[in-house]
């Protein structure tokens, strides 16, 4: 009897959590996914005219000819890429308030 009861309980504690996760997950959804799309998709378009927009890779071919864009991109990546590399990482990094537990 009580494997019975403990197995039609399963289904309604996966409801319970899936219901518990919705909205985490349409706020995600919402609030990243979507604009993201929505930059991809405007990445790919070009104004040819007021309100009038064409299918073109005009963007990614201004990245590429202009030197200060992927100078800086390359620089970022490098920046980030040398600190990540050279600096060791402790949980003191963010804590700039002194601890006197820990004698600081």
């Amino acid at each position: 009897m009580a494997a019975e009861g403990t197995g039609s309980q399963l289904p309604h504690a996966r409801l319970l959590f899936l219901l518990l996760l919705a909205p985490a997950a349409l706020w995600l959804f919402g609030l990243i996914v979507l604009p993201h799309l929505e930059l991809g998709i405007l990445s790919l378009r070009v104004r040819v005219a007021p309100r009038v927009y064409e299918a073109s890779l005009a963007q990614y071919q201004t990245f590429v000819e202009e030197p200060l864009y992927w100078h800086t991109f390359v620089r970022t990546a490098g920046l980030d890429d040398r600190q990540n590399r050279t600096r060791p990482h402790s949980r003191h990094d963010v804590c700039a308030v002194p601890d006197p537990l820990l004698g600081q």
